[in-house]
């Protein structure tokens, strides 16, 4: 029922009175910023902090002589930048303003929570060194020579919403080394906790280096050199977003480190693994860039529910040991999908390569979805599919166990070394034979390669060509037809087997028999005129 106009009327008349009394009350308080309350010391210079207690900035702060411009050396302080600015006053960016300061400096203290200003033109924005439960909030790092900000034998530090951006001096690129500089800069120190940083123009946007328990989560790195740092034990990036940095996320001399739903987009190389061991790259996306997936020197590499797409290489293993990919789609690759360089046991499972378009050249390898280079690998229910050159190419004392391989809808299980293995179109059969399924085209890629073939098909197919199911043999073409030596047919698998004595490049296809009569000279003509045999190889 619509309520009568005097109750409505009586409403505007509380709600207005409310409205009248927070007028006032807010009348009686002053701005943000513009003036401490009654509980907190007012800074507007230089100084150092050794009592307890609740300071705030009064004012912008600028000095081109202090060492460290506020120096926090108490337990239980909280200081409130309210918006403004620490400023070492570089007025020259080709020369070194306060080389070697820091605008704010908390030393040998706990429990110390900084909030809401600016620290710009320094060697280091905002230090922490030996510090405990240290908070650092609302925080903008910009300019400065080395660091934003930088954490030295700091145990439990937690930042949160700190922007850190072109913290590098044009003198020092493209690197001193990602160790040495960063918009975040964490060494020798225990369970940093980042949270919603932006990181954009540093040599590094966030490095960990000889530290345990660093952990970012939700953070943006954006044209750096390097955007996420992971040095040290049990490092952690989640939810990150890296774009256009020369690395994205890389874990260099690192244990047990992890990249995990985070995305890599137009970067040189999106998740990168050097000299480490246990590394997990987990539910990741890396696209538009060079290197997907970088691996080098490392082992127990775990790649996990890892998408690459449009990239020259999505996945690349080198000189590492031990590395297991699953779950993974790897699509579009310029060159290789899958690479595998000096690189033994390998595991790779349930993962699509698609679309790897040969396109590009690199010396001394072969494009392909998957390269094997002095490496080994077991493949196991795996899919590729229209990948262009090459679907498997495996050279210089390369060796593979494949089991329930999709080849372009063939399942195949096979293995070898030094082989190339693809499909193609299917040369017309000899007469009283039918196909059954789609050709591989095999070729060795050295003297002593080595292939033991087994292509599945499909009963219903057998059915719908006419053919005896007992008499399916494996079948090469190179101008001649031949039967492969010890073919055999294994009807529980629905497979046709063979080990192929020549790796020479053919066509290799399951025949059956229309019949059981053979022709008495066992030899045909097909429709090009070539003379087809049909005697074993």
């Amino acid at each position: 029922m619509r309520p009568s106009r005097p109750a409505r009327s009586s409403r505007l008349v509380r709600l207005f009175v409310l409205l009248l009394a927070v007028s006032l009350v807010c009348a009686s308080v002053p701005a943000f910023g513009d003036a401490p309350d009654a509980s907190s010391t007012s800074i507007d210079s230089c100084t150092t902090i050794s009592t307890p207690g609740r300071y705030v900035l009064a004012s912008d702060v600028r000095t081109e002589t202090a060492e460290s411009c506020i120096d926090i050396r108490a337990d239980d302080v909280t200081l409130d930048g309210r918006g403004h600015v620490i400023d070492g006053r570089k007025t020259d960016r080709r020369s070194v303003g306060n080389s070697g300061n820091t605008g704010l400096s908390v030393r040998d203290a706990r429990n110390v929570t900084v909030r809401n200003l600016t620290a710009t033109d320094w060697e280091v924005g905002v230090g922490f060194a030996g510090t405990t439960d240290g908070t650092l909030r609302d925080v903008r790092v910009v300019d400065n020579d080395l660091s934003g900000v930088r954490l030295a034998d700091a145990t439990g530090t937690d930042l949160t919403n700190v922007t850190a951006t072109t913290n590098v001096n044009p003198q020092r690129r493209p690197f001193p080394g990602p160790s040495e500089s960063a918009g975040i800069f964490v060494a020798d120190s225990t369970d940093t906790r980042v949270l919603d940083a932006n990181l954009s123009r540093n040599v590094a946007g966030f490095a960990s280096v000889r530290s345990t328990g660093s952990v970012v989560v939700d953070s943006v790195g954006q044209s750096n050199e390097v955007g996420f740092l992971l040095g040290g034990t049990n490092g952690t990036v989640r939810g990150g977003v890296a774009a256009g940095n020369n690395v994205a996320f890389f874990a260099d001399n690192a244990s047990a480190s992890t990249f995990a739903r985070s995305f890599a987009i137009s970067n040189r190389v999106g998740f990168g693994v050097e000299n480490s061991t246990n590394a997990t790259v987990a539910d990741v996306n890396a696209s538009s860039g060079l290197l997907g997936v970088s691996v080098v020197e490392s082992r127990r590499t775990t790649l996990d529910n890892a998408t690459t797409t449009d990239e020259l290489v999505g996945v690349n293993f080198l000189d590492s040991t031990d590395a297991t990919v699953t779950d993974s789609t790897v699509t579009g690759s310029g060159f290789v999908g899958v690479g595998l360089v000096g690189t033994s046991r390998a595991r790779i499972s349930n993962t699509t390569v698609a679309r790897s378009a040969g396109n590009a050249s690199i010396p001394g390898a072969t494009s392909s979805g998957f390269y094997l280079n002095d490496s080994a690998a077991r493949l196991r229910d795996v899919t590729a599919t229209k990948n262009e050159n090459w679907t498997v190419f495996a050279e210089r004392g390369s060796s593979l166990d494949a089991r329930n391989v999709s080849l372009d809808g063939t399942r195949l299980s096979f293995s070898g070394r030094n082989v190339a293995l693809d499909s193609t179109d299917r040369p017309e059969a000899p007469p009283n034979r039918a196909p059954v399924g789609r050709s591989v085209v095999v070729s060795g890629t050295s003297s002593d390669s080595t292939l033991d073939l087994r292509v599945g098909y499909d009963p219903r197919a057998v059915a719908a060509a006419g053919v005896n199911e007992t008499t399916l043999r494996l079948w090469r073409y190179d101008g001649d037809w031949s039967r492969v030596a010890d073919s055999r047919v294994v009807r529980d698998d629905s497979a046709v087997t063979a080990s192929l004595s020549r790796t020479d490049r053919s066509v290799v296809t399951a025949l059956g028999e229309r019949n059981a009569t053979e022709s008495a000279s066992g030899r045909y003509s097909d429709r090009y005129g070539i003379v087809a045999s049909s005697s074993a190889e």
